[in-house]
């Protein structure tokens, strides 16, 4: 039976598809031989457990599922697997890209941050932008119009020492401050993602790592901002494996 209700997207009434919260490639490589994956929730009242094809709920019109997935998902889909031809440098502490189309990237981001604001799932229930942050993304989505490179920038990490662990995460986003910044942090691709939401993004101090206006993102190794969640989440990750048999 199709469903009809109103696109969170478009605000249309429209036949609602399922949905990924986050993009179901993010997942492909957490599926096991079933096409399952194991769900490890940041919801303390929400018992671990498996899942089929990614977390996803009835949010957007098949209209905005084809935009979001040929506008932005492909692109970041194909630039992280290397199939892209970009600029990538490589240091033992960073991970620089150019050459990246900053508007495709930049929506990407913002649309699963977006995406993770307006679900209703208790995975995403710490995820709450407020109304006028979480239109004001809505339509930078709509309108095709990713802001400067300051407006809701997100910071990228990588962890050496936590690589394989991080290859088998996706961590929904979760709230923070630093330095009287709000940040929403998570993992999926095997990378740590700090999303910085502020009312005066400008002034944020480390601005420069966000990725810029002519397409270059500095990916850096996970400093103290990230270590100790890494480490947390880690532990936690190895535990419910055991818990289950799998480590």
């Amino acid at each position: 039976m199709k469903e009809t209700g109103k696109c969170r997207l478009c605000l249309q009434e429209k036949q609602l598809r399922k949905s990924h919260v986050i993009p179901e490639f993010f997942y492909k490589d957490l599926y096991d031989d079933k096409h399952k994956f194991f769900r490890l929730s940041n919801d303390p009242k929400k018992v671990e457990n498996t899942k089929f094809k990614g977390i996803h709920e009835r949010l957007l019109c098949g209209d905005c599922e084809k935009l979001l997935n040929e506008s932005y998902e492909q692109y970041v889909h194909d630039v992280l697997r290397n199939r892209i031809k970009i600029k990538r440098t490589q240091t033992p502490d960073t991970i620089i890209l150019e050459g990246l189309d900053y508007a495709r990237f930049k929506l990407f981001l913002i649309s699963i941050l977006w995406r993770c604001h307006v679900a209703e799932g208790s995975e995403f229930s710490q995820v709450n932008l407020g109304s006028i942050h979480g239109e004001r993304l809505r339509k930078m989505i709509v309108d095709n119009e990713p802001g400067f490179s300051y407006e809701y920038g997100c910071l990228v990490f990588f962890s050496r020492k936590m690589t394989a662990v991080l290859n088998e995460l996706i961590y929904p986003p979760e709230p923070m401050v630093f330095r009287e910044f709000g940040v929403y942090r998570a993992v999926f691709g095997g990378l740590f993602w700090a999303y910085i939401i502020s009312d005066r993004p400008n002034t944020f101090p480390y601005k420069q790592f966000f990725i810029s206006e002519d397409g270059k993102m500095i990916i850096r190794r996970n400093d103290k901002f990230s270590t100790e969640f890494l480490q947390g989440i880690a532990a936690d990750f190895q535990k419910a494996r055991k818990s289950r048999g799998t480590a």
